[in-house]
């Protein structure tokens, strides 16, 4: 059950009244591996105790209330969302954030908001997390206040990757505004995705002779503009190492996609722009996930369209190079 709510409207529905809860806290940009670990644990602390489990994300991000210029999320909320509940996760709260929100301290804020109304016994908390006004609720803060109002707390420690690098949501940014898809899917368990409507667009690609879905997509922090080597599908599903190899050729495609401005022609606005390999079908209206495997080259301005024609050809080779090499094909 997801909840949207405010500090004055949050509490249990009736159908939980009476159940003592198990909670987290957290931003969850990108639902990453540390997160995933994070809410797992709470779902198997909440079965220990007999409780309901309960995730608290914020809308806004906090950052957005506290700062300017903060960078846009990773993933769309509606994608969180279904991603923190796919997890497990009963009770999903979408906690406003507001200044007033922001001026309580970590004390006032667990007992007359966790504790009276959402009858924690018991939170977990990942790393570097912290609760209240300037960020008082650290650790040591949290062991006396769970003493005090006799709740358990449960810190778990930083999460990283084989090769010892801190799975973060700031971390992801870095990745994706470098370009570095490996590494990004690394962080998140899956590979990144970005997904939306097919709108029209200049049907430049179609002249070409490589017609592309020109996607109407989410104010998400997109890859850095260049060429990419990726999967189109329109069913709602999500790619990890573990779906290797895919079948393409029916619900799955193999595709080269286009992040930037098409400066070939002038133009100035981000587009996400992605032609599907041995695909003929309409697809206005429709909405297309795409899988963003590896990086092809930067983007780049072209002196001609048909040097653009040339590029965008030796992309589609190296596509298929790449994705032969690193995950292999099944085709129907």
């Amino acid at each position: 059950m997801i909840v949207p709510c405010s500090i004055e409207s949050i509490s249990l529905p009736s159908k939980f009244k009476n159940k003592k809860t198990t909670i987290t806290l957290g931003n969850f940009d990108g639902v990453h591996v540390g997160h995933q670990k994070l809410l797992q644990k709470v779902c198997t602390q909440a079965k220990q105790q007999k409780n309901i489990s309960v995730a608290i994300t914020f809308h806004p991000h906090p950052q957005e209330v506290l700062q300017k210029n903060f960078p846009p999320p990773i993933i769309p909320i509606e994608n969180k969302k279904k991603l923190i509940k796919k997890l497990g996760i009963e009770l999903l709260f979408q906690l406003s954030f507001t200044p007033e929100l922001a001026e309580m301290s970590a004390e006032q804020f667990i007992q007359k908001i966790l504790i009276q109304k959402l009858n924690m016994e018991s939170i977990v908390l990942g790393h570097n997390f912290s609760i209240g006004k300037n960020r008082q609720g650290t650790k040591d803060s949290l062991i006396e206040l769970s003493r005090r109002f006799n709740f358990s707390f449960i810190d778990l420690p930083a999460i990283h990757t084989e090769g010892n690098d801190l799975i973060s949501s700031s971390n992801i940014r870095k990745a994706l505004i470098e370009g570095n898809l490996k590494r990004v899917a690394t962080f998140l368990g899956r590979l990144y995705s970005i997904e939306g409507p097919v709108i029209h667009g200049e049907k430049r690609g179609k002249s070409l002779g490589i017609p592309t879905a020109n996607i109407q997509y989410p104010i998400i922090l997109t890859p850095k503009n260049g060429s990419y080597v990726t999967f189109v599908t329109q069913k709602n599903v999500e790619i990890s190492e573990s779906s290797f190899p895919l079948t393409i050729g029916k619900d799955m495609f193999l595709a080269v996609t286009n992040v930037g401005s098409c400066p070939t022609f002038g133009e100035k606005s981000t587009k996400i722009e992605t032609h599907l390999l041995d695909f003929n079908r309409d697809l206005y209206n429709q909405n297309l996930k795409i899988f963003f495997l590896q990086k092809i080259r930067n983007e780049h301005t072209f002196k001609s369209a048909s040097a653009l024609v040339v590029a965008i050809k030796e992309d589609i080779s190296v596509a298929k190079k790449i994705t032969k090499k690193i995950i292999g094909l099944i085709l129907e």
